[in-house]
């Protein structure tokens, strides 16, 4: 994170670099703002910006803009699913591996309810036991 490292992930002066993120909610809209226009990392911002890949589409800023506050949650889930596009189709991001890995419940075990944007235990107060 400092800022004069030019060996930081928000400088990103390679042509691939595996970038990972972890997110702190299920609301997928905390993932997909890391690539709004106002988030490129630069150095008039001290390279803090989330947007290491420095990519900007106006389309997509709108998108992101409209589901922050959408309530409709079919409108909101279309809305995220043409962000995932635009990212994917313009070889933003090219998804490869989710790195949770493979899950195994004991068979007793019910509700487990897998996501691929939390950790395997996000609900575990909801977990039950067969018998």
């Amino acid at each position: 994170s400092d800022a004069g490292n030019p060996d930081t992930a928000s400088h990103f002066y390679t042509d691939l670099e595996m970038y990972t993120s972890s997110n702190d909610s299920p609301d997928p809209w905390n993932y997909f703002e890391n690539w709004i226009t106002a988030e490129i990392a630069q150095k008039e911002n001290q390279w803090n910006g989330n947007n290491y890949h420095r990519w900007s589409n106006k389309q997509y800023d709108d998108l992101v803009a409209a589901a922050k506050s959408e309530t409709d949650a079919a409108k909101r889930t279309q809305q995220f699913i043409q962000m995932n596009d635009l990212l994917v189709d313009n070889v933003v991001v090219i998804p490869q591996v989710d790195r949770l890995g493979p899950q195994a419940f004991a068979n007793e075990v019910q509700n487990p309810q897998l996501t691929a944007w939390d950790e395997t235990p996000w609900n575990i107060a909801n977990w039950t036991k067969k018998g």
